[in-house]
């Protein structure tokens, strides 16, 4: 209840209550040793932390969670941390190493289905590719994530990528 009332506080921008809630649970967590509880709350707060420019602290998180994930043999939880810390990596402008972590994200999501996944990682990588001013390549990430969107009836990602193909000069 403490994470997940942390994920909504999160997602509505009370990035103190996020962290807070998390911090919580992520006690609570460790103390029971429940490993899937760890990892999904260290999402939690490596998304918060990144939310808010502690990347350090963001990196940190996402890597424990990556490792808890793997341990635990969830593909599908391990591309969304790849992903993750792809996010994290751009953001500090860490353009190659970013366009590692979200290939290696698309090649997980791509292996276990997870449709969704994928899209959003393609979106990821348009953006990888718009900083470095490749702007064919962008659109056309931002074009296959649309199609997946559209197949999976993903509204906002529809909406993102078309917004973010537009904003684009074809040049």
């Amino acid at each position: 209840a403490l994470r997940g009332a942390g994920v909504i506080a999160r997602e509505k921008g009370d990035y103190a209550a996020a962290a807070a809630l998390g911090e919580e649970a992520l006690a609570l967590f460790r103390e029971l040793g429940d490993t899937l509880g760890i990892a999904r709350t260290a999402r939690l707060l490596g998304d918060t932390a990144s939310d808010i420019g502690d990347y350090a602290r963001a990196a940190a998180m996402l890597e424990e969670g990556l490792a808890l994930f793997e341990a635990l043999g969830d593909a599908s939880s391990m591309s969304n941390m790849l992903n993750d810390l792809g996010v994290v990596a751009r953001r500090r402008r860490e353009f190659d190493l970013a366009a590692t972590l979200f290939e290696e994200s698309l090649a997980m999501a791509r292996v276990v289905g997870n449709d969704l996944e994928v899209a959003r990682t393609l979106s990821n990588l348009g953006h990888v590719a718009a900083d470095q001013h490749d702007h064919a390549r962008a659109i056309a990430l931002y074009r296959e994530s649309l199609e997946l969107q559209a197949e999976v009836g993903d509204l906002r990602g529809i909406a993102w990528s078309l917004e973010r193909i537009t904003a684009l000069p074809l040049s």
